[in-house]
């Protein structure tokens, strides 16, 4: 791949306008190239290439294209081993624990493979295996992974490609470990427990460790497969409806989403009240923070509103924008966003599609650099693309904004909390708190050179403003003193260790100095 770039470069110095034409087919060849050789050997390079086909910011659309596509399927291990891993994990040779464990697999992926079995009672379980040395195999190819982001980093600087090998390390380790994933499916399964129209295994604790996870069989007709869909007489748009609605639901209203909706891990049951969605493969659910949620909230608040501001602190808050950029190109943004979106009228605006947004946000990305993708948003951008994929083969008329409009309603009368209220609040007057000397600051000279007239206004006011700045900062170092001194009388309880006496002294003496001085501060003022 790289022996092809450095080619196409020498060219481009000579031919410019050739290698302009060309540029296009040499990304889709070294594409293919990455593609083939992660389906061809095992480890992370599968997980790497579906990591990046989010990454509209970062490679071009010929990469995330080919690396769309890109999905778990290895050649199946061989039995043997896996029988031993099951016997290791579980305490007991499988024969003992389940009354028949297929020796072929269902599927087989780049961490793990599935093996359908027998319970001792009849019950119908799918046996998730890890791959034996897996995780050493994990552990060799992040370390690589690591050295190759900090050469890219060299390389392209503008890019955290540390942040990006961070969040990838994350999940990884995350899918690795198999008590996380069946957490998240008893929790995925508990939201939708009133929902019929949502199917998901329950997890079977006895017959699950770390490397093994054991889950009730589900079954159904694989969502792509629509021939099969159409002879059983299930309607299309009704699947591709269902999808969007289950989806609006985990976003908005559960703020958790599986985030792995290939079509090898959602499948529809017939059902005469209407499709069936059914769920497997929990290992990468994204969970949305409170305070992730507030800060998508206010966004989307201030986008209604038309505030300006509101939605340029959003950006930096979400962590679209660097905070190195000026203020006058993210407005600029902005008003592209309002002008396409914001005030498109209603009936353009249902016919959006997500591939329209998608090129829309590569456009974007492409003009201004200062932009990024949030690791927030990764497996949001994935899931999106995967879901707008689904949607083109089931109902390529399916009206989004339409579908997505009550979910959206109700995502902004959701009521919070008076403790998220009063956090949210805090957080803002603190950092605006923080930020005031520096206002003032910046303000006064702005004064001193664009005033002559006024000068001496700032001289006068200048020392006022000085006292002002060391009260606020001996006030909040009185506070931290104080709170010191209570986690010391907390921590002394029966003990008389001498180190803690020290500490707690140590600590009462500055607490007491600091407000003394915050009084004759206060005082003299």
């Amino acid at each position: 791949m790289l022996l092809r770039y450095g080619v196409h470069g020498a060219v481009g110095i000579v031919f410019p306008g050739y290698a302009r034409r060309t540029r296009g087919a040499v990304h889709r060849r070294n594409a293919q190239s990455f593609r083939q050789t992660a389906t061809d050997l095992r480890g992370i390079l599968i997980k790497v290439g579906q990591f990046l086909s989010a990454r509209v910011d970062i490679l071009p659309d010929e990469f995330t294209r080919e690396l769309s596509e890109l999905q778990d399927r290895v050649p199946p291990l061989d039995y043997e081993p896996i029988r031993l891993e099951v016997a290791t994990e579980l305490g007991q040779d499988p024969e003992q624990i389940f009354s028949s464990l297929a020796r072929i697999p269902m599927a087989a992926a780049s961490l793990g493979q599935v093996h359908e079995a027998v319970l001792p009672d009849g019950q119908r379980v799918a046996v998730k295996v890890q791959y034996p040395g897996i995780t050493d195999i994990v552990n060799t190819d992040l370390q690589a992974l690591r050295w190759v982001t900090r050469i890219l980093q060299w390389w392209v600087p503008t890019v955290r490609f540390d942040l990006l090998y961070q969040e990838f390390s994350i999940n990884i380790r995350l899918e690795l470990d198999y008590l996380h994933e069946a957490r998240s499916a008893e929790l995925f399964r508990s939201n939708f427990a009133n929902d019929p129209r949502v199917i998901a295994p329950r997890v079977f604790w006895e017959y699950t460790t770390q490397r093994v996870l054991t889950l009730e069989f589900v079954d159904g007709i694989k969502i792509t497969n629509v021939s099969e869909l159409e002879a059983k007489g299930v309607q299309l748009p009704a699947v591709a409806r269902l999808v969007v609605e289950v989806y609006m639901i985990q976003l908005l209203r559960h703020h958790l989403f599986h985030g792995d909706p290939h079509p090898g891990n959602l499948f529809i049951q017939p059902h005469p009240e209407g499709p069936r969605l059914v769920f497997v493969d929990f290992g990468l659910m994204q969970p949305m923070s409170p305070s992730l949620y507030r800060a998508v909230k206010r966004s989307m608040q201030a986008i209604v509103e038309r505030d300006m501001a509101g939605i340029v602190r959003g950006m930096k808050d979400l962590g679209f924008v660097l905070r190195t950029a000026r203020t006058r190109d993210i407005e600029q943004v902005v008003a592209f966003l309002m002008s396409e979106y914001r005030d498109r009228p209603p009936r353009e605006l249902r016919e959006l599609t997500l591939d329209d947004i998608a090129r829309d946000i590569r456009e974007l990305f492409r003009v201004y650099p200062y932009l990024q993708l949030p690791n927030n948003f990764i497996i949001v951008g994935r899931t999106a693309g995967m879901l707008s994929g689904l949607n083109a083969q089931l109902d390529p008329d399916l009206n989004l904004v339409q579908l997505a409009a009550p979910y959206v309603k109700e995502f902004f009368r959701a009521e919070e909390s008076a403790a998220d209220t009063l956090l949210d609040k805090a957080m803002v007057w603190g950092r605006s708190l923080l930020q005031l000397p520096r206002l003032l600051e910046l303000h006064l000279a702005t004064a001193r050179r664009e005033d002559l007239r006024g000068s001496e206004w700032v001289d006068e006011v200048q020392p006022f403003f000085d006292r002002l700045y060391r009260l606020l900062y001996r006030g909040i170092l009185s506070i931290v003193a104080v709170l010191a001194l209570g986690f010391w009388i907390w921590l002394r309880g029966p003990a008389q260790e001498d180190w803690v006496l020290l500490l707690g002294l140590v600590g009462a003496a500055a607490g007491v100095l600091l407000l003394l001085s915050l009084v004759r501060g206060v005082w003299r003022a």
